[in-house]
């Protein structure tokens, strides 16, 4: 291998090829330390930043490449750029953190061609996690251990469908007790139930900090702005506010930004190293404070004890890019992977793995902590932060969250989309639509007071079930339909996500101008099945299309006009045709009306025929409560109210709850549940009700 050889011998580079007959390419490389985000181009390979994925079309057969330099086998981490000659060779960089010279260490990139683009990365990801796999040996063992802890865990349904509220943004810095009460008041005023509570940074024991240090670690209690001490103030906020099931804390994964305070109590209870890191915002070397690698595991257990002892039951685990920045390769191979272990265990074993990781866009922590399905996900954040302040930032943060997508989503996580705010100038209902397409958790941080309140009721759904409102996630990962479209293509963004056998797509007008563009079923949709035909429901318009195929021809096209900054989420649902009196109804169960993603109220639905083949009954079982629609061919021409029986468990509805509008039934749900004791006799810890719709 040629290579080039960096002052401490750690830095190798090596020309591979240049990409014969490039079409396009998608790259995501690092745009800071702590995060990646795509950049794009045509015809010639030219990437000057670091890459962790490279997706490329050939123009002479239309494949897609993928390449995906190796990284979580061992000390270091590899990349992919481009030649500085501007000749469009890629070059492999690898970065060499253990003993020895770069030169004897292998660095392997994988490369994959097929079809489509999302199956070349697919196939990439997947070798990639076998390579993984085979290489971990006795570690295996940690990792069995590991899971069986998990399978004993509580159910999660509150912590990943719970809509959660995050201090950052909403509080800001100087926070305290008082004002995450107040602020929670606020909230229930407004009448918004959360699920969750996320105290962000600040809530720590830091000494006074200095234009040179962004502060460390003293001691494992909370600052004097929290007077009760941590364990007071959960124990004020479970007594008030009930439905907040799960209360989380921030922290760095080596505890501050800048670490542990040299003569703190932490540190006097913990063996330490002095290490050099490169402060690149101020471009100066500085030495941090860092638990010793040997005694990570007892810091991480006692931590965790600790939080756990006053009532804490998450964490959002920051900063976690900062090990990988450490100026001796050789102190980042003896940190990184004890650090990274020692959080996954503990984070395992007191929290039921309720944790965020942030700030951790190293491969090293991709490959090694994350790619492998060894435990149950986590929350992943998969872009740089949500800028309220700044107009710039809104659109860009929702197309780098959907390219990053087409690598993310092929780890073991639930991405975080990052907390917004529902009462953001302009972009709030971008940013909504956004979360609740992605397929992760909704976080909200809200300035108290400021609360769209009709937005926040279109992302979460009551719940059946005695409980704050849930989110209603689709059941896989959102991602960019098209890898290929650049941030300044003036081209509207699509965003594809599925549930179940249903599809969706979300369509996003990140540019300056109005756009009006043709979406094709066949390449925009995720999965369809091109022998069914589908109703396409527009949640903002409320249209509801004839039942189409998927197949070229004029219906498998829609025409989408949206100004700038607007947005929709199309949802297409398999329809299922039955006879009935000498008559074929083609009958789909479209979810919950007001729901951006209402579909995934839907967990399953049966058609029966009855014995006289006079009759259909349809059963849906749904997790939350609301508007629940059927789309019902001709229903309105063929059928009277007094045709219809709507059942909820063994109740029957009365007319009044019910109503025909144009092809659709829609059940209003909600007031039958609150109204007519529906509920009554149902087990409010039961999450799923059924209803049927008898049809004659």
């Amino acid at each position: 291998m040629t290579h080039k050889i960096s002052t401490e011998d750690a830095i190798g580079e090596v020309a591979i090829g240049r990409p014969k007959y490039l079409e396009q390419f998608m790259a995501l490389v690092k745009i800071a330390p702590p995060w990646i985000g795509p950049v794009h181009g045509r015809t010639s390979f030219d990437v000057s930043k670091d890459a962790v994925l490279v997706l490329f079309q050939r123009s002479y057969d239309g494949k897609h490449v993928a390449v995906l330099p190796v990284s979580g086998l061992g000390s270091g981490s590899a990349y992919v750029t481009s030649c500085t000659s501007g000749d469009g060779s890629i070059v492999v960089r690898g970065r060499n953190d253990g003993e020895g010279p770069i030169s004897e260490r292998k660095v392997q990139v994988i490369v994959a061609v097929a079809n489509d683009p999302f199956k070349a990365v697919t196939a990439a990801t997947n070798y990639l996690k076998k390579l993984i796999m085979d290489s971990r040996g006795f570690e295996s063992t940690l990792i069995d251990q590991y899971s069986k802890l998990e399978l004993e865990g509580e159910d999660r349904t509150a912590w990943e469908d719970g809509l959660s509220y995050c201090t950052w943004n909403g509080l800001g810095a100087d926070l305290g007790e008082d004002k995450i009460l107040k602020a929670l008041d606020e909230l229930e005023r407004a009448g918004v139930r959360i699920g969750n509570l996320i105290i962000d940074d600040n809530w720590q024991s830091i000494p006074p900090r200095s234009y040179t240090s962004s502060g460390t670690w003293t001691s494992f209690e909370a600052n004097a702005m929290f007077p009760c001490g941590l364990k007071g103030l959960v124990e004020k906020i479970r007594a008030k506010w009930p439905y907040i099931r799960h209360i989380g804390v921030w922290h760095a994964l080596h505890g501050y930004w800048d670490g542990i305070t040299p003569g703190g109590a932490i540190e006097n209870a913990y063996k330490t190293v002095q290490l050099g890191w490169r402060d690149n915002v101020k471009s100066v070397d500085r030495k941090l404070t860092f638990i010793a690698p040997e005694d990570v595991g007892k810091f991480y257990d006692d931590f965790y004890k600790f939080l756990s002892s006053c009532g804490v039951d998450a964490v959002k685990t920051d900063v976690q890019c900062r090990i990988d920045e450490l100026i001796d390769g050789k102190d980042t191979a003896r940190m990184a992977r004890a650090y990274q272990d020692a959080f996954k265990k503990s984070s395992i074993k007191y929290f039921d793995r309720r944790a965020i990781y942030c700030m951790s866009h190293v491969p090293q922590i991709l490959y090694h902590s994350l790619l492998p399905d060894d435990n149950k996900p986590v929350f992943f954040r998969s872009s740089d932060d949500f800028y309220p302040n700044v107009p710039s930032t809104h659109s860009w943060h929702i197309f780098s969250n959907a390219m990053n997508m087409i690598l993310y989503g092929q780890l073991n996580i639930l991405p975080d989309w990052d907390m917004f705010q529902s009462s953001l100038p302009t972009y709030n209902t971008l940013h909504a639509a956004a979360r609740c397409l992605s397929g992760g958790p909704i976080f909200l941080t809200d300035i108290p007071g400021e609360h769209d309140v009709d937005l926040i009721n279109s992302m979460v759904s009551p719940s059946p079930a005695n409980r704050a409102p849930r989110a209603l996630r689709p059941s896989q990962m959102a991602m960019a339909s098209d890898p290929y479209v650049s941030y300044h293509a003036s081209k509207l963004l699509q965003v594809n996500n599925t549930h179940k056998h249903s599809s969706l797509l979300g369509v996003f007008n990140i540019s300056t101008m109005a756009l009006t563009e043709l979406i094709n079923m066949k390449t925009s949709f995720r999965n369809l099945d091109q022998q069914k035909e589908y109703v396409i429901r527009a949640h903002t318009t409320g249209r509801i299309t004839e039942p189409r195929g998927v197949l070229d021809g004029e219906d498998s096209f829609l025409v989408v006009s949206l100004e700038p900054s607007k947005w929709e989420i199309f949802t297409a649902i398999p329809v299922e045709a039955v006879g009935v009196k000498e008559n074929i109804v083609k009958i789909a169960a479209l979810g919950i009306k007001e729901n951006m993603t209402g579909i995934a109220a839907l967990r399953d639905i049966r058609l029966y025929k009855g014995d006289d083949e006079d009759t259909v009954t349809i059963q849906a079982d749904v997790c939350a409560l609301g508007v629940l629609v059927f789309y019902i061919s001709d229903i309105a021409k063929d059928r009277t109210l007094e045709r219809i029986r709507v059942h909820v468990g063994r109740k029957t509805l009365p007319t009044r709850v019910y109503s025909l509008v144009d092809s659709t039934l829609e059940i209003d749900l909600l007031n039958a549940w609150k109204d007519m004791g529906i509920s009554e006799g149902h087990d409010e810890s039961e999450e799923v009700v059924t209803v049927s719709v008898e049809l004659s």
